[in-house]
């Protein structure tokens, strides 16, 4: 939680690039950082839209390459129907295993300077 800037030291300080974090300003910290975190969550959608963050600009590609990466891309495929395959509240349940590549994958997804 430190290193996410979520909690803020209660000694020293937190140097990313050799700058504190509280001089480069969260926001801008937060857009080169991702985290998998143990308990997350799939949304109501399509393995393609939970792996993108249902980003209006994604490409099958960039979904694939990522999913490639966190080595749940054959796995996607041999479903029924691959990456559209539905998830969270609406769809098919995937093992626990499963569940935490794609949100590997959707880090990934932004490309993130270090995960």
């Amino acid at each position: 939680k430190l290193v996410l800037g979520l909690l803020e030291p209660t000694e020293g300080t937190i140097l990313y690039g050799g700058i504190d974090l509280r001089t480069l300003g969260l926001a801008r910290y937060r857009s080169h950082v991702a985290a998998v975190m143990q308990d997350d969550t799939l949304f109501a959608g399509s393995l393609a839209d939970n792996i993108s963050l249902f980003d209006p600009d994604a490409t099958p590609l960039k979904a694939e390459a990522v999913a490639r990466q966190a080595q749940i891309h054959d796995e996607i495929v041999a479903m029924p129907m691959g990456y559209q395959t539905l998830v969270g509240d609406m769809g098919s349940s995937l093992s626990g295993g499963q569940k935490q590549r794609v949100l590997l994958a959707r880090a990934l997804y932004r490309k993130p300077r270090f995960l």
